[in-house]
């Protein structure tokens, strides 16, 4: 994995505007005071790469980070090649723009990551959430509460889907710092975005969550403990459904996933038989979908990232696609000592999430940054425990 000892104790200014740009990210999504923060990142670390010949040579040496890279890379040039043969040709250079910011925010996302700092740009990233959930309860809990789009002046994602998955990424972050560093500040926090997912009373983002963590965390032992623990969330959980409002909205939800479920396998099954006219390298990288389904719904997006994929790209996209996933994963769990770091858990988490979201994942900075692109990076940077430099870390 990676290991960076010539910047232990120097001050680097990517990592300074890197960390503030994953900080203000949380923040002001897609903002483009924030973009810039990106685009000096990028500046200063090529600088620090070409004059730091160490900094060079552990890059060059990393071959798991590289061969990431390298398999992300075919992914992005791949769909940016793909605008040759879409509706919208020109658009080439917006895409190939915006593939090499994701490149270089995957690169530093692993190195900053790798670094003796990661645990400050943890603690970060999830004060960033923190505020701007706390902010969402503030100004848009009514809107929320009834799954309406959040207000314009709301600086992050405005769909309630996102936003919760936003904050599963947020817990996960959070629990995997807390048994890092047993802070106690941070069950505020944990307890802040359980209530904001539960608010949204989006499934997706919560079944995915639940079974990330078992799979990724592994299934506790059945005994005594976990068999009283388990009956105890499940007698609260009929009561909190049962009691109040919140659990009445979620109770209604749950019906209505019956009917939905059936709305998308409509649009998922119209979106294969047009995958089927050109399945190998797919529609281009600007198609979507002019699809009125049978609820009277226009819908534009595959409302699956795979699915869409597939319409996209072909069969071609879509093994690229599978390869960048698969990779990052089978990195994420040989990380040693799982218990610490949670790539592997991000990782599962956005794959699971993105079975039923369609947005696709190129392009300027937004939530599917965080939602996609960060687990993607978490899961390629080394943890600190398993780095040859782990003795430093420790005694600091």
């Amino acid at each position: 994995m990676i290991s960076f000892p010539g910047s232990k104790r120097t001050f680097l200014p990517y990592t300074f505007f890197f960390t503030a740009f994953l900080f203000f990210n949380t923040l002001f999504n897609g903002s483009t005071k924030t973009n810039n923060l990106l685009h000096l990142a990028i500046l200063f670390f090529l600088f620090h790469v070409i004059v730091n010949k160490t900094a060079a040579h552990a890059l060059r040496t990393n071959l798991a980070l590289l061969r990431g890279l390298l398999i992300i890379a075919a992914f992005l040039f791949y769909f940016t090649l793909s605008n040759l043969w879409s509706a919208d040709p020109g658009n080439i250079t917006a895409t190939l723009t915006h593939s090499l910011y994701i490149l270089f925010y995957i690169t530093m996302t692993a190195m900053v990551l790798s670094s003796p700092d990661r645990k400050r740009i943890l603690g970060l990233i999830i004060l960033g959430f923190t505020i701007v959930f706390t902010w969402l309860l503030l100004s848009n809990f009514q809107v929320i509460l009834h799954r309406g789009p959040v207000t314009e002046h709301n600086p992050t994602a405005e769909n309630v889907i996102d936003l919760s998955g936003l904050a599963c990424i947020a817990l996960i972050l959070s629990i995997s710092l807390y048994q890092e560093t047993k802070n106690k500040l941070l069950f505020p926090c944990m307890g802040l975005f359980i209530f904001f997912i539960l608010l949204t009373q989006s499934r997706g983002p919560f079944l995915s969550l639940i079974i990330a963590y078992f799979i990724g965390k592994g299934l506790p032992g059945l005994n005594r403990k976990n068999i009283a623990i388990a009956l105890a969330i499940i007698i609260l959980s009929a009561i909190f459904i049962e009691t109040t409002e919140l659990g009445t909205l979620i109770r209604l939800r749950a019906e209505e996933a019956y009917t939905q479920s059936f709305l998308r396998f409509s649009i998922w099954k119209h979106s294969l038989e047009l995958f089927s006219r050109h399945y190998l390298i797919g529609n281009g990288f600007s198609y979507q979908l002019h699809f009125i389904n049978y609820s009277g719904e226009h819908i534009h997006t595959a409302h699956s990232l795979y699915i869409g994929t597939l319409l996209k790209g072909g069969i071609i996209g879509g093994g690229l696609l599978l390869s960048l996933l698969l990779y990052a994963l089978t990195i994420a769990l040989k990380t040693p000592k799982q218990e610490y770091h949670c790539g592997a858990i991000l990782m599962i988490f956005s794959m699971l999430f993105y079975t039923t979201q369609g947005m696709f994942v190129i392009g300027n900075p937004q939530e599917f940054w965080y939602l996609f692109w960060f687990p993607v990076g978490y899961a390629l940077s080394s943890s600190p425990l398993s780095s040859p430099d782990s003795s430093v870390i420790r005694r600091r």
